[in-house]
């Protein structure tokens, strides 16, 4: 199975956000690309496919990253 914190913390690398705040939605997204794939392949998908499935989102989570960190960083 993949590595999705790995995957989500090479590509949400951010100066302004603090540790913590990294460390958090990197946590956050990898978990919900995890469920994600978990539920394809609950479904029945192949793990190929699942996995592929997957990966297309972190296109659209990365495209709205900006937003997320605004996100996260707004009390």
């Amino acid at each position: 199975m993949r590595d999705w914190r790995a995957l989500v913390r090479h590509g949400l690398s951010d100066p302004a956000l603090d540790d913590q705040q990294q460390c958090d939605l990197v946590a956050e997204l990898a978990a919900h690309l995890e469920e994600s794939c978990e539920a394809l392949l609950r479904q029945g998908l192949p793990e190929e496919e699942a996995v592929r499935r997957t990966l297309l989102q972190v296109g659209g989570l990365y495209g709205e990253g900006s937003s997320l960190r605004e996100a996260r960083s707004t009390p």
